[in-house]
């Protein structure tokens, strides 16, 4: 099934491709794969973040959007790879699940889900694993260096930090930390493939995701740029040995500009982005202020101490037990563990009563891979926790050899822990998903080079 599915896909897209390629020679291939990578994570914030739209039509319109993408980032000729048959089956199985589950419970966004996973996700694996992982980790890396700057205009102009997690555009503090998280691990790679006067934007775009990671005070976001930044050194460590002064520098350039940056950000984001919002509002007649709904920010204007102890506070959560360390997910999980069978539900929530809080409430599992068991049966959360497995095991089996065996295991590590503490698991509802479904499409390679 999978080489039947394979030869379909490259014989239809090697088609499409000899009539992209009048129009569009390979010599321009470069260019068009680095605008169309931009447009598809730019336009992936914009329909899950700012633009309300019914759930059917934004798949259906991510769906075309990504098959658009793909006819123009594909190579010019596709060739039969070596694929593990393992990941595709873990996929075809979560199909499968949502299909059944689907049908039952007559939920019509689960048949949705059940053809990405056995259509678009195994085309898009096969497409971009025909490019070559450098070529393709460049791309990436290029495309989020562009999009966090847009991302950090547009958040200027309309999404101050004030006295509750910071979210930007994202309305999430959660989701803002993952995005930062990506945009951290690019902005390594790419220090360690320029040279010169290049670095300057990546030295800085690292040092500021860092420091906006920090106002989110997203736990997780922290601890994952932890895991990041101790990649990124043991990679050092174990591969530039040489390079000893060239590491130090690199080391004590990205802790100076997260110290200054800390400090700049937030009088940019404070003063500066509140001098805007009025111009704004006298000229429009009503703010654009963008503001997490679920983090209501108190009135008292925001001021660096106060960040600073939430920041501290929210590390320290629970040592008072007063509080969940966890923030109730143990409830929540033991919750969603009693309700999970082979046919999943037709709400992807649920009532669970937790031990810190006065009354049940209705929660998402906080766990990517017990949200997919929940929602679509045991067996789609156990083949989505495998495939991770997989992808774990092979990034770890490379040693960080190279700068893009540190890239690839980075992703493994933050995209782990992002899934272990959060509900998606939608390759289309976040940028973070997204990129790390692309990246790991090295995972599904026999040959990893």
């Amino acid at each position: 099934m999978l080489k039947f599915q394979q030869l379909i896909t490259i014989d239809i897209f090697n088609r499409l491709i000899k009539v992209r390629n009048k129009f569009f020679p390979e010599r321009k291939r470069d260019k068009t794969f680095r605008i169309a990578l931009v447009l598809l994570f730019l336009i992936q914030i914009l329909i899950s973040y700012l633009i309300i739209l019914n759930f059917k039509i934004k798949m259906m319109f991510f769906t075309v959007l990504i098959a658009i993408i793909l006819f123009f980032v594909a190579p010019s000729k596709l060739d039969l790879r070596q694929f593990s048959k393992i990941p595709f089956y873990l996929m075809y199985i979560i199909s499968v699940s949502f299909l059944i589950t689907g049908i039952i419970t007559k939920t019509k966004g689960y048949i949705v889900y059940s053809l990405i996973f056995s259509l678009i996700m195994p085309t898009l694996v096969v497409i971009f694993g025909n490019i070559e992982r450098e070529e393709l980790y460049t791309r990436i890396s290029e495309s989020l260096t562009i999009i966090f700057g847009i991302v950090t205009i547009i958040s200027f102009f309309i999404a101050p930090i004030l006295n509750a997690q910071y979210s930007a555009i994202f309305g999430n503090p959660n989701a803002f930390s993952n995005f930062l998280s990506i945009v951290l691990i690019t902005q390594l790679y790419l220090l360690e493939k320029k040279n010169g006067r290049k670095r300057i934007v990546h030295f800085s775009f690292s040092a500021m995701s860092i420091a906006l990671c920090l106002y989110t005070s997203s736990r997780t976001g922290m601890l994952s740029m932890v895991l990041i930044l101790i990649t990124y050194l043991v990679y050092l460590i174990f591969n530039k040995k040489i390079e000893v002064k060239d590491n130090l520098i690199k080391i004590s350039t990205i802790a100076l500009l997260s110290y200054f940056s800390f400090f700049f950000l937030f009088y940019l984001f404070t003063q500066g982005t509140e001098t805007v919002l009025n111009i704004e509002k006298k000229c429009f007649g009503d703010s654009f202020t963008v503001t997490a709904p679920l983090y209501t920010p108190k009135a008292e204007d925001a001021n660096i101490v106060d960040a600073t102890d939430r920041i501290v506070a929210r590390l320290e959560k629970g040592a008072s037990g007063k509080s969940s360390f966890t923030s109730g997910r143990v409830d929540i999980w033991r919750s969603f563990i009693k309700d999970v069978g082979i046919v999943g539900h037709r709400t992807e929530n649920k009532l669970v009563s937790k031990k810190f809080y006065s009354e049940p409430k209705w929660c998402y599992a906080h766990n990517a891979f017990l949200q997919l068991a929940y929602s679509s049966g045991v067996f789609a959360g156990i083949s989505l926790l495998a495939i991770w497995c997989i992808y774990g095991i092979k990034a770890l089996k490379e040693k960080l050899q190279t700068k893009e065996s540190m890239m690839f295991l980075a992703f493994a590590f933050a995209s782990g822990l992002q899934m272990m503490l959060g509900s998606n698991y939608s390759p289309y509802h976040e940028i973070t998903q997204l990129v790390t479904w692309i990246v790991m499409t090295s995972a599904f390679k026999k040959n990893l080079q």
